[in-house]
């Protein structure tokens, strides 16, 4: 019997480790490389990949030529990057390797050649590396959730997310005011909701009820002192941003930025679907740099991070390798809870024994 490598399934920073490009920095994404358009905030003091999604938009795209409604002053008419094949991949390595990975982080992010290229059916994997869907969605749920209801120590929307926007965009309306005694304002955003909205909200979570077994007892995590909920899982974040983001934010935002958040929704939902219809896949593989874009529209540069553009990859890999739920962290993670729950249960019987052995 013989056994041959199919894909890999892990988190982001395992999949720096696994594949041997970086996911730190301003070249993270392992399907662009070094073919990306990150910013860097002076501000934040972080990589952004806003406004790096209209070159996946079609030539035409009435997003493409606006001037001010990203950056400012800027047009984009470049194409989307370029796929490597696998043997391309493996001649960027070499490459990179006779010059001693020198240029690290401005021409690639090789940190180093993974064994698995000594296979030699290895470069004629469509996919030997998966993106987790599962912490992908969480974090982009995560950003959206604490950023509209604008929690102080974890939204998006913060003092230097709008001054890295002033510099970037032109939207003087959400600017820092400066007011007297050294004191700047916030002007509150578009897509932020009130206090008295955000306990209508909290309320809302209080009184909803789920299937058995379909969700988390959100109740046991909302505080109606703070307007916070603490204590959201991954799976949590899954069930919200599917299901529950579209409801709490309609009537309390513009449309369009309802929209634009009900797309995203949908997305994600058809995306982790368990049948996926290939025409469909198409479809939102069309549709998520539209999305994106709405997105850049409404949030600071500040909120776009790498698993944000790493929506914009996902469709292909679901075309390529089918349904996310085979792909994703779910069930690697429960397989790994029932073998640490059976290592301590063994733990202990041995250590009984032991015991009862020199009694």
């Amino acid at each position: 019997m013989r056994v041959s490598y199919h894909t890999s399934i892990h988190d982001y920073p395992g999949l720096g480790m696994f594949s041997g490009w970086s996911t730190h920095g301003g070249l993270a994404c392992i399907d662009c490389m070094a073919d990306v358009d990150s910013t860097w905030l002076p501000n934040g003091r972080k990589f952004s990949w806003f406004d790096c999604h209209r070159r996946f938009l079609p030539p035409d795209h009435i997003f493409r030529d606006q001037k001010n409604t990203f950056r400012k002053g800027v047009q984009v008419h470049d194409m989307p990057p370029h796929r490597l094949t696998g043997q391309e991949v493996l001649a960027y390595m070499n490459e990179v390797k006779d010059k001693s990975f020198e240029g690290y982080g401005t021409t690639h992010n090789w940190t180093h050649i993974p064994f698995l290229w000594e296979l030699p059916y290895f470069p004629q994997l469509l996919r030997p590396h998966n993106i987790d869907v599962m912490h992908t969605e969480k974090n982009v749920a995560e950003a959206i959730f604490y950023t509209c209801l604008n929690i102080a120590e974890k939204s998006k929307d913060n003092p230097k997310a709008r001054l890295d926007q002033a510099l970037m965009c032109n939207r003087r309306h959400l600017n820092l005011v400066e007011k007297p005694n050294d004191r700047w304002d916030r002007p509150r955003a578009p897509f932020s909701l009130t206090r008295d909205q955000k306990r209508i909200v909290m309320q809302w979570f209080m009184d909803i009820k789920f299937p058995d077994g379909y969700v988390a007892n959100l109740r046991q995590g909302v505080n109606m002192g703070t307007l916070k909920i603490n204590g959201l899982k991954s799976h949590d974040f899954h069930i919200f941003i599917e299901r529950l983001l579209s409801v709490m934010m309609r009537g309390f935002v513009k449309n369009e930025i309802w929209e634009a958040l009900a797309e995203l929704s949908y997305f994600f939902r058809v995306l982790c679907a368990k049948e996926v219809d290939r025409a469909q896949i198409l479809q939102l593989e069309e549709n998520i740099p539209i999305i994106l874009c709405k997105l850049e529209k409404i949030f600071p540069p500040g909120f776009f991070n790498s698993m944000e553009h790493l929506m914009v990859h996902l469709p292909y890999q679901v075309r390529v390798g089918g349904p996310i739920t085979y792909t994703w962290m779910y069930g690697i993670e429960r397989c790994t809870f029932q073998l640490l729950f059976f290592i301590i249960v063994v733990a202990v019987l041995v250590s009984e024994l032991i015991v009862t052995s020199f009694m």
